[in-house]
Formats: structure tokens, sequence, C-alpha cells
């Protein structure tokens, strides 16, 4: 990225660019630990449904309660 820098004749601060490219590493690590996290409680949230759902069809098949 620096020699891109030097043939445009920018002047760079190489350790401002080096600690901003390495805040933006973390954002993105970060970021995709909050997918990740996310997709993890949406599956659960799906299975917990379903799970749900068979037992309520599981009582109404079998008529249980009714007497």
């Amino acid at each position: 990225m620096l020699p891109f820098f030097d043939t445009l004749g920018l002047d760079v601060n190489y350790s401002l660019l080096d600690s901003s490219l390495a805040k933006d590493s973390k954002r993105l690590a970060k970021a995709e630990s909050v997918v990740a996290k996310r997709e993890t409680v949406i599956e659960r949230k799906k299975q917990a449904r379903s799970k749900s759902l068979t037992a309520e069809r599981n009582i109404s098949e079998y008529g249980a309660g009714a007497h």
C-alpha cells in the first residue's frame, strides 16, 4: 500500500497508517465474531421453535389431557 501512496506523491505518516490498519483489522475481527454469535442465536431459536411445534403437535395428535 505504501508504494501506491509514493507513486501518487502523497506524504504518508507510516506509523499512523500502521496503527490505522491494525485498528481496522481489530474491527473486522470483532464484526465477524458478532455475526457468528448472532447466527448461533438464530439457529438455537429455530431449533427451540421446532421442538416446541413438535411437542404441540404430539399433544394434539394423542389428545393428551382430554378425558
